[in-house]
Parts: C-alpha cells; structure tokens; sequence
C-alpha cells in the first residue's frame, strides 16, 4: 500500500490520498493510536485513476507534534512512520 498524507487548510481535517482499492466498507483510521472519525472515502477530485481520497477529523486531545497515522482498508495496511503534524 503506498499513501501520502496532505493536510488541509485546517488545523482538525486531514487529507489522505491512497494509490490503493479501498474495500466497499469505510477504511479504518487512527492518528496518535486513537479512532479517527472517516468523513469521506472515494475517488479523489482531479487525480488520475485509481487514486483514493480518505478525510478524517482529528481526534479531539491529539497531542501536538508528529501524530502517527495508520489506515486500513481491504484487509492492508499503511506502512509504519506516516504521521501529520499536529499544531
């Protein structure tokens, strides 16, 4: 599974775009280790085929800093050492 985290003009959303199949169910998300809320799964806008867009919120007490992120979807899972900067 290759992914690439981009964050979002605001602070709390997050934007994932992974060059994956995303299972007919929502895809899994955790950021600093706890459950975050998946508000979007699909197709990303303007990106070529095949590439996924997941949005999520942030957990809400997610410490500032390097935040790890871990997404799984379709029985993958990211690689080990994504994270998004928590401000």
């Amino acid at each position: 599974m290759r992914s690439v985290i981009q964050k979002t003009s605001t602070k709390s959303r997050l934007s994932i775009q992974v060059a994956t199949r995303i299972a007919s169910e929502l895809p899994t998300i955790t950021i600093g280790g706890v459950s975050a809320a998946v508000s979007y799964a699909g197709s990303a806008p303007n990106a070529v085929a095949g590439v996924y867009q997941v949005n999520v919120q942030i957990p809400a007490g997610t410490a500032t800093g390097a935040a790890p992120v871990v997404l799984q979807a379709g029985g993958a899972s990211s690689p080990s050492g994504v994270t998004i900067e928590v401000q």
